[in-house]
């Protein structure tokens, strides 16, 4: 299943939550791990605005950056090496550095 984020603030947006339940993991029930995922497509569709992003875990008081580069417009960055996490230990958490037009792709 895929999930879609368009992002046009430079506010700290959580992509994949952190699973908080982990407790009917533990009673043997199946849950899929969110964090089981083979890419993330990150688009900046504005027509002449280049936009600095920042991929990174959330573990609390501790983040882990992924990537944090400028994406140039009408371009679209594609991650599809390593990037599946353990959702019961961080959230993907997502951040622009200003106004923008991004649009966020995971599956």
């Amino acid at each position: 299943m895929a999930i879609y984020k368009n992002i046009t603030s430079n506010t700290e947006t959580p992509l994949i939550a952190k699973i908080t339940s982990a407790g009917s993991i533990a009673k043997g029930t199946k849950v899929a791990n969110p964090g089981s995922i083979k890419s993330i497509a990150i688009a900046n569709s504005h027509a002449t605005t280049n936009t600095l992003v920042n991929l990174y875990l959330s573990e609390g008081v501790t983040d882990y950056q992924i990537i944090q580069t400028v994406i140039p417009a009408q371009t679209t960055l594609i991650l599809d090496h390593n990037v599946a996490f353990d959702a019961t230990k961080y959230t993907l958490n997502f951040k622009a550095s200003a106004t923008c037009e991004i649009t966020v792709i995971i599956k």
